[in-house]
């Protein structure tokens, strides 16, 4: 009996990120067994992972190679397909009888399972993410967004977006089909499972603290919170800024700190094992993220971690933003790099110890809410049993 899921992806746990985090999640809560077959990382000419699940088999990727030399990306995608195509195809047979769908993880690498589902007559579900189908500047990038990768989408049973920023990119590049079905990411049940709503005291605390939780690159905001801090150092507002995390732009940041006179305030805390002691002893989690060309914010799981945790939210009116954080219910949504909102926002919070408490409440009901994303998965599972 074809009861499994075969996932053909380049994005898979044990790597961290959100879409890596999303899809795993998916595949746990649903309602059929299922198989992967992801990349391993490529590292000093080492196998750097292997797993030891059954359901999971692992390939060579070249992901590090590509990350380390991103010149040479176009000559090495003919071997990432190879590479995803034989072990896909070897699943497939291995498991003839079994599999009931295929799923391809990501609009940027769904080429394969795309090919696999057509060679095995299996319904296809395509999940996107935003950077992922997003046009950028080169010809050759619109070209291929606008036209082939909408024609290959449109070859699926279903595509799931992560966002209604995700789904408009699809609609207003032209695509039509009435295939789409929103699934907003989530947290795992082993996440939510210890965490507690936020007692009202614990709320009510001597000192401001405002915590960011993520990788440090550009797209964030950092720039946008270190000169509204600026500006609340200078009214002789008192406040620490925490920030947990490493990337590309700390070193921008470190010297932005240091520009602006904001070594006492601000704490950069690094890769941390456990994050859950530093939203507790925050007031507010703030990300205020921008948009950068081909590179925006799909989502964000992290506004649902601070929200588990009872934190309100500060972050930006920027992609799939909205859908995270819903503007003054569970956060205050500013504009993209808009210093002045944002010091506005701080202001409002620091003041409103009740409004804080209101907001990281609905904050940690909206994270721990499992409807909508049942109700998304249930029609997944529709629409591919009609097949």
């Amino acid at each position: 009996m074809k009861s499994k899921i075969f996932l053909s992806t380049f994005y898979y746990k044990p790597e961290i990120g959100g879409i890596e985090n999303h899809l795993s999640d998916v595949l746990d809560v649903s309602q059929r067994n299922f198989i992967v077959s992801r990349p391993y990382i490529i590292d000093g000419g080492k196998k750097a992972l292997d797993s030891n699940d059954k359901n999971i088999y692992c390939y060579q990727g070249f992901k590090s190679i590509i990350s380390k030399n991103k010149k040479y990306y176009k000559w090495l995608l003919p071997l990432i397909y190879i590479n995803q195509f034989l072990s896909g195809y070897k699943i497939l047979r291995r498991h003839r009888g079994q599999i009931a769908v295929v799923y391809a993880g990501s609009g940027d690498f769904m080429l394969v399972p795309l090919v696999l589902s057509k060679i095995f007559r299996l319904p296809l579900v395509i999940f996107v993410h935003g950077n992922d189908i997003q046009p950028r500047k080169s010809l050759l990038s619109k070209l291929y967004k606008r036209k082939i990768l909408l024609y290959m989408l449109s070859l699926s049973k279903v595509v799931v977006a992560n966002s209604h920023y995700t789904e408009s990119i699809l609609r207003n590049g032209g695509y039509r089909r009435n295939n789409i079905i929103l699934l907003n990411p989530f947290l795992g049940d082993n996440t939510i499972e210890n965490v507690k709503p936020r007692l009202d005291t614990e709320s009510e605390k001597n000192s401001f603290t405002l915590l960011t939780v993520g990788r440090m690159v550009q797209r964030k905001g950092y720039q946008s919170v270190l000169y509204a801090l600026k500006l609340l150092k200078d009214d002789g507002i008192d406040f620490k800024y925490k920030i947990v995390g490493d990337g590309p732009y700390k070193n921008e940041v470190l010297g932005m700190i240091g520009m602006l006179g904001l070594e006492d305030h601000v704490d950069l805390l690094g890769v941390v094992d456990e994050t859950a002691a530093y939203y507790q002893a925050a007031d507010v989690f703030i990300m205020p993220s921008i948009e950068l060309p081909g590179d925006v914010e799909g989502f964000g799981i992290v506004f649902l971690e601070a929200g588990l945790q009872s934190l309100a939210v500060i972050s930006s009116l920027s992609g799939g933003i909205p859908d995270a954080v819903v503007n003054g219910v569970t956060g205050l949504l500013v504009k993209p790099g808009d210093v002045e909102e944002i010091v506005a926002a701080i202001k409002l919070l620091m003041n409103d110890v009740d409004l804080r408490i209101r907001m990281g409440r609905a904050g940690y009901k909206k994270s721990t809410d499992r409807e909508q994303i049942i109700l998304a998965i249930d029609e997944i599972e529709t629409r591919i049993s009609h097949e």
